[in-house]
This record gives structure tokens, C-alpha cells and sequence, in this order.
């Protein structure tokens, strides 16, 4: 059995085995949107594209002269951290300027409380859509939008446009072996543990993280979770971070994976609970007998704890609670 069948068949069980959502319900992205969306989109487009543009120069010109006026690691921080700012508050007035594009989403007002505990705060999220990453940014509160990183594909890091802003916000990549094939999450070990000591000391001056734990996106059915990779986590336990799940629904309808422009008519929900208070108290319970020595396979209970109560918040939403 493939990769490819072998997701599939995963995607139609719930995490406890049983039957969560009808073969029906499995959504082919490979059809692009309706004909009578473009109209939709192409404003859409517009909206984004003519409010993103100043900030692409804005980091154009940072990139300039960084080798003489930004220097420093702390300017390089500071000024990823008002990018990060200013692309939230720009992306969040471009969905203002798209009312075809309704939002509900009063269950993300919980952030407000994220990281109030002092601990750094790790963001597990659905991910069904390159929307995905314009909805946290334009959604998630301010407090925590300047410090959040994540790890992203280097084709995302070599886009002209984004990928000149994430890496002046500071988002860093993924050093996969074989970027261009799917379902294949190997990476270049001595290249990651240098990023990975990138994050680490991100988090260790007061930083964030946001993860999309499925690895990629789901392609399979937006309903239900793909299998969440333990790497993330592992980075959650050494640093006792607050774990949250982040949920969202409609982004996939607005734009599929595979359309080159989105922007269509839809109604996105979201929601957001706080699951642990502490990562290494949640592996504690999880793993009673296990020792620090056993990061992995703790990392590897936390992933599927997570899922399982994502999923139930998906399910949440997609039932209208």
C-alpha cells in the first residue's frame, strides 16, 4: 500500500479507529474554484497585493543596508518583530476590505491569555490551505504576532514577494532532503540541528512558536487531521512551553491548495484552547514512567494527545458549537 492510500485510509478514521466522516465528505483539491469566483478573487488579490507591496520594500530596503545599520542580532529582532506587526495589522485590513469573506471567529479570543503564565507559548494549527499562514498572521493578538517563528519550506523562503518578509521576520526552514516529493519528511540532520539552534535560542529570549504539526498540507479531506509529526513537540518539552491548539476551518474553501489565486466567498471559523499549561507536566500524566532521557517518545504521546483533542475542536466547528 502507498504512502498516498495509506494517508487516505488514515484521514476517514477518527483517532480512536472509529469512522469520523463519510468518503463524500473527502474534498478533491485538484478542481479549481468556480468560474464565477474570479471576480471575487482577483479584488482580493488586489486588496492583499496592493497593502503587501510597501512592506516588500520596506524589507527590500532592510536587506540593503542591513550590513552596516542592522547588524546586530537584537536590530535583526527588533525589526522582525515590527515587520511581523505591521504585516498582521495590513493583512487584517485587507480581510476588512473583503466582506465576502466572513469570519467568526470569537473562539481565538482566548489567545489573549497566552503566555500570561511567563512560560513561551507553542501553537499547534490545522493545515488545509496556503490561507492558513495570512489568517494567523492577520488574527493572532499583537502581543504574541512580533515573537512567534516558525519553521517554513525553503521554496516558501526563495518566493520573491513572502519569501523576502519571512525571513526578515525571522521564520527559518525546514531543510528537507527531497523538498519536491510528497508525503517524504526526511531532512538534512546537521543542517536542522543548526536551526534548531536557531529556534531554541529564539524561545530563550522570550520568543514564540507556531507549527503546523501535519508537516504539509492536507490534500486529503480538511475534515480530518493528518498524522502530527513529534519534532515540534520535542522543541515544546525542553522548553516547558505553554501548548495551544489552533483550529480553522473555511480557509481551504476560500483558497484550495492547489488554486494559484484565492480569495473566494467563504465563512471561516476559528477556535483556539489553551491544552497544556506546562509541556513537561502534560508528558507527566501522558507518560507516568517516563525520564527526561526520553524526550522522543514523549514528544510522541504530546503529538497524539494533541491531535486528539484538535480533532474534537474541529469536529466542534464543522458541527456549528
Amino acid at each position: 500500500m502507498t504512502v498516498d492510500a495509506i494517508t487516505e485510509k488514515q484521514a476517514l478514521k477518527g483517532t480512536d479507529g472509529s469512522q469520523k466522516t463519510r468518503p463524500e465528505d473527502v474534498v478533491d483539491y485538484r478542481n479549481s474554484l468556480p468560474t464565477w469566483t474570479l471576480p471575487f478573487r482577483i479584488l482580493f488579490l488586489a486588496a492583499i497585493g496592493c497593502l503587501t507591496l510597501p512592506i516588500y520594500f520596506g524589507c527590500l530596503l532592510r536587506d540593503l543596508s542591513s550590513s552596516w545599520l542592522f547588524s546586530s542580532t537584537k536590530s535583526k529582532r527588533r525589526i522582525g518583530r515590527f515587520t511581523a506587526w505591521v504585516i498582521g495589522f495590513t493583512w487584517r485590513i485587507a480581510l476588512g476590505l473583503c466582506p465576502w469573506i466572513r469570519l467568526d471567529c470569537k473562539g481565538l479570543n482566548t489567545l489573549s491569555a497566552a503566555g500570561r503564565s511567563g512560560r513561551p507559548v507553542f501553537i499547534a494549527m490545522n493545515h488545509t490551505s496556503f490561507f492558513d499562514s495570512v489568517m494567523f498572521c492577520a488574527l493572532c493578538p499583537f502581543r504574541l504576532i512580533g515573537d512567534a517563528k516558525t519553521l517554513m519550506s525553503k521554496a516558501v523562503l526563495k518566493m520573491p514577494l513572502l519569501g523576502r518578509m519571512a525571513t526578515v521576520v525571522g521564520h527559518l526552514p525546514v531543510p528537507f532532503r527531497r523538498p519536491d516529493k510528497a508525503n517524504d519528511f526526511s531532512v538534512d540532520k546537521e543542517v536542522l540541528r543548526d536551526i534548531m539552534g536557531k529556534l531554541d535560542a529564539h524561545i530563550d529570549a522570550g520568543g514564540h512558536v507556531a507549527l503546523f504539526p501535519e508537516g504539509s498540507l492536507n490534500r486529503v479531506n480538511n475534515r480530518q487531521l493528518c498524522l502530527f509529526r513529534a519534532g515540534g513537540f520535542e522543541t515544546a518539552i525542553r522548553h516547558d512551553m505553554e501548548v495551544w491548539g489552533w483550529v480553522m476551518t473555511g480557509n481551504a474553501d476560500c483558497w484550495p491548495a492547489n488554486c494559484a489565486i484565492g480569495g473566494a466567498p467563504c465563512k471561516i471559523r476559528g477556535k483556539a484552547v489553551l491544552l497544556h499549561s506546562s509541556a513537561r507536566e502534560a508528558c507527566k500524566r501522558l507518560l507516568p514512567e517516563s525520564t527526561d532521557d526520553d524526550i522522543r517518545a514523549q514528544a510522541l504521546a504530546l503529538a497524539q494527545d494533541v491531535q486528539r483533542t484538535m480533532q474534537g475542536m474541529l469536529d466542534e466547528l464543522y458541527e456549528g458549537r
